[in-house]
């Protein structure tokens, strides 16, 4: 399918790339929460409670925004085009890089909290 569907290769390789980078920061958070901040590991692992957080926050907040989802299906007869469903891809991958630079400048230094 990746021979004969260009897009799904690309697709494919963008998210490769994107899972390699979410989980280099996963590796980074004990190299930084308890070498630099000196936090136990069970404090450590509280920190990936602020990421289930976000991810549902996340989703509540695409499922409020998308609420107008039956407009759609009646505006365009039932197929929508697939535009209408990329306000949270819009939102989420400028949020990534800021996110891993932030986080990438601030866990350098023991004096940011």
């Amino acid at each position: 399918m990746h021979a004969s569907e260009p897009i799904l290769l690309l697709v494919t390789i963008y998210l490769s790339a994107i899972y390699g980078v979410l989980y280099g920061l996963f590796e980074a958070f004990p190299i930084i929460f308890i070498e630099r901040h000196n936090l136990s590991i069970s404090q450590n692992g509280l920190i990936f409670l602020s990421l289930s957080m976000g991810a549902t926050l996340g989703a509540l907040l695409k499922q409020l925004l998308l609420n107008h989802h039956s407009y759609y299906m009646s505006y365009y007869r039932g197929f929508p085009p697939p535009e209408k469903r990329l306000y949270g891809a819009m939102i989420a991958g400028p949020s990534l890089v800021v996110g891993s630079l932030w986080l990438g400048w601030s866990g350098q230094y023991e004096s940011v909290p």
